[in-house]
């Protein structure tokens, strides 16, 4: 039998008026959404050049077997400045004409022959030639569990920097580089966008979305990073004051949503030219070219060359994992924050069978997306970059997250995928420099580094890059405020592996609060599609009954089930082919408060007269018992069974009669009111709420004896204290 480590603190207090066990635990129910998106994955290029001829290997590709005057839609980086590179260009290859620069990186788009385009890539001036490829897009409870709704409401913090009522680039200003944005919903109206530009040809003055193939993915990014939940606030983004600048680069075309390279990349250098002008501070792209980059492509240059300019870019990740080398461009960029997809606490839906979620339509390998825990979404695209970088950076929420949906006045819908991861990251991001506007984009993207909780092998990896999210940190750091974040379930991480002679392992994880999911994500690290080892889980629940189970033939297995009870789980990792190292992140519920009695819980009144009354209080027996909150803040509330002598029994009442007692509890004798009576047994009633971590409360109790009885022998009660989060 193996254990989780660290193992977790059963948290039991003993505090007797004869024997009284005090227990803590958390109640909370998380909120639940429906639906889902799920996209197809369209064909992959690697964004690299290994043969170190200066042409990327897409593009190489695309002209192998071409003619040399046929035409490709190309991006071209120089060594020198454009005014300076184009005419010598054009004087030694022949006239093309641009469509784009992007001063910020020496390049342009254009359309070249074949025969030009090996020309230039061996000219001297040119640093590289790549195909304009197409781009695609990476298609609440997440704000409560990830932490951001409480640091608004603790830290002040929403994104309107200057306090106004009216949006204005003195708020803190979002780029959103997209499929637009529809402003006839509410959560987006009001002047909220302060700029727009449409690169696309349908090149439209005024802000909008596409809905049909587009399925308004930029406007729910948009609602996601800064929606104001006008029309529920339950469904707020993350930083719901702050200012959006629109940029569409997707547009609906022949069945599919798609766009340009030097369409985004015109996006790019647009924010870079103009981040004064609007006070850009983040940008969010959820969207990029599947297969493996090394960060060296123009577009993932124009990305580094906005976050030297002062924006922070946070960029999604891809939704092709979880086998690795998957991060392609721009999420390869070296000083973007790369964002991974995990699962909230209670997404609110499940997918089965889904695990590559990239483009149009249905595309599905075998995977599991469970409606319950936080857990690592199987699609999530992995590290390393092509040329070995650990990506992503961060794991952020993009499981049925639930958004504005265009084309609606007030109606939401839910969209999986690191599109939706992305913009909350970004929301984050945009809390964070509320909280401190000095800060740097590298030192935003620190503040979310360093605050993450860590998941998956230590410090920084290529499935959870620093780890799991956490908005509330982030912030509290940013602003050096002071604070305890949202209760969310434990998290454990283990590692071993199996062989031919251990063909399967078990371990033990033990759940104090049946409230909270439990949730495992196992990744098989040598996993490869040819010579992979193939384990899968299951799990088990107190009565040995199995509850979950995963096995698909991916790198990643995941179980994510709500327990009925509480006690030991099992989870058993075992072996259906191969053999090699595994590791596995749980989460799961145990009390998120603690509370320890720091007298010694027994307080005996002695031998009383019928009718009497006797307290506690230096008065009465001196007999104070006080609880401390070692795990906080918590809300304290006591409960009293009734008097028995095992025969017989007195009940509680509010005044004392035959075999009735009157029977009170008191934090502060003195207070008003002094005293509030157990009217009823086993039923809770407050003693104090949110009580700081590391405070304590002191427990008084005042008993009247019956007016008569039918036994006289030595009567009982057990109290108990509950600790449960605020």
């Amino acid at each position: 039998m193996k254990f989780l480590r660290p193992l977790f603190a059963v948290l039991l207090v003993l505090f007797l008026f004869v024997g009284v066990v005090v227990f803590a635990q958390e109640e909370k129910t998380p909120p639940a959404t429906t639906s889902q998106e799920v996209r197809q994955a369209p064909q992959k290029f690697d964004r690299v050049d290994r043969n170190k001829n200066k042409i990327l290997d897409d593009l190489e590709e695309q002209i192998r077997e071409a003619t040399p005057e046929a035409g490709f839609d190309v991006i071209v980086m120089a060594e020198k400045s454009i005014d300076e590179i184009l005419p010598t260009l054009k004087s030694r290859h022949g006239e093309f004409s641009e469509t784009f620069t992007y001063p910020s990186i020496n390049g342009f788009a254009t359309n070249l022959t074949k025969g030009q385009v090996i020309a230039i890539s061996a000219d001297a001036d040119i640093k590289l030639v790549e195909f304009d490829a197409p781009v695609f897009a990476h298609l609440d409870s997440a704000n409560n569990w990830f932490g951001t709704a409480k640091a608004r409401a603790d830290f002040g913090v929403d994104g309107n920097a200057d306090g106004q009522a009216t949006y204005s680039k003195d708020d803190i200003v979002v780029a959103v580089i997209d499929t637009g944005i529809d402003t006839t919903h509410v959560d987006l109206d009001g002047g909220k966008i302060i700029a727009w530009e449409d690169f696309t040809p349908n090149n439209q003055p005024n802000p909008y979305d596409e809905t049909n193939e587009c399925v308004g993915h930029g406007t729910h990014v948009s609602s996601i990073a800064a929606g104001e939940g006008e029309a529920d606030p339950n469904f707020k983004g993350v930083a719901p004051k702050a200012a959006l600048v629109g940029l569409k680069v997707l547009r609906e075309q022949n069945g599919d949503c798609v766009g340009q390279t030097s369409w985004v990349e015109a996006a790019i250098q647009w924010i870079i030219t103009n981040k004064t002008t609007y006070s850009i501070e983040v940008a969010n792209l959820s969207l990029g070219i599947a297969g493996c980059s090394d960060g060296n492509d123009s577009t993932s240059q124009l990305v580094n060359q906005a976050v030297d300019a002062g924006v922070v870019v946070t960029v999604s990740a891809g939704n092709e994992g979880p086998t690795g080398c998957t991060i392609g461009s721009p999420a390869a960029a070296e000083k973007a924050i790369t964002v991974g997809a995990a699962a909230d606490v209670d997404p609110g839906s499940s997918a089965s069978g889904v695990c590559s979620m990239f483009g149009h339509r249905f595309f599905q390998i075998p995977g599991d997306l469970p409606g319950k825990g936080f857990y690592l979404a199987c699609f999530s695209s992995r590290g390393p970059t092509a040329d070995g970088r650990t990506k992503p950076d961060i794991a952020s929420p993009g499981v049925f997250i639930k958004a504005a949906a265009a084309g609606t006045t007030n109606g939401y819908k839910n969209l999986t995928g690191t599109s939706m991861s992305s913009p909350f990251a970004a929301g984050v991001a945009a809390l964070v420099l509320h909280a401190n506007s000095a800060l740097t984009p590298t030192q935003v993207k620190q503040k979310i580094g360093d605050t993450a909780q860590d998941w998956g092998p230590s410090g920084k990896d290529v499935d959870y890059g620093f780890g799991r999210l956490q908005g509330y940190e982030a912030v509290k750091s940013a602003g050096s405020f002071s604070g305890t974040g949202p209760v969310v379930p434990s998290h454990s991480f283990t590692a071993d592996s199996l062989s031919p002679t251990n063909t399967q392992d078990f371990w033990d994880i033990n759940v104090t609060d049946a409230s909270l999911p439990i949730a495992v994500t196992m990744i098989m690290p040598n996993w490869s599609g040819q010579t992979n080892p193939d384990f899968d889980i299951e799990l088990l629940d107190p009565g040995n009954n199995r509850v979950g189970l995963s096995q698909s033939t991916t790198r990643q297995e995941t179980i994510g089930i709500q327990p009925t009870t509480t006690g030991t789980y099992q989870l058993k990792v075992y072996r259906y082919k191969g053999s090699g190292p595994y590791f596995f992140d749980v989460s799961f519920g145990e009390a998120a408060v603690a509370i320890t009695l720091t007298t010694d819980g027994t307080t005996p009144f002695g031998i009383l007269a019928l009718g009497n009354t006797k307290d506690t209080t230096p008065s009465g027996t001196n007999d104070v018992q006080t609880v401390e909150v070692t795990t906080g803040p918590a809300n304290l509330s006591v409960k009293s069974t009734n008097f028995s002598d095992d025969s017989n029994t007195w009940t509680l009442a509010t005044t004392n009669g035959a075999n009735q007692v009157k029977w009170e509890f008191s934090k502060d004798p003195t207070g008003s009111p002094p005293w509030t009576t157990f009217t009823t047994a086993n039923t809770l009633f407050t003693l104090d709420n949110n009580v700081a971590q590391g405070n304590t409360r002191n427990l008084y109790l005042r008993l009247t004896m019956p007016s008569s009885t039918s036994s006289n022998n030595q009567h009982s009660s057990t109290v108990t204290i509950v600790a449960t989060a605020p």
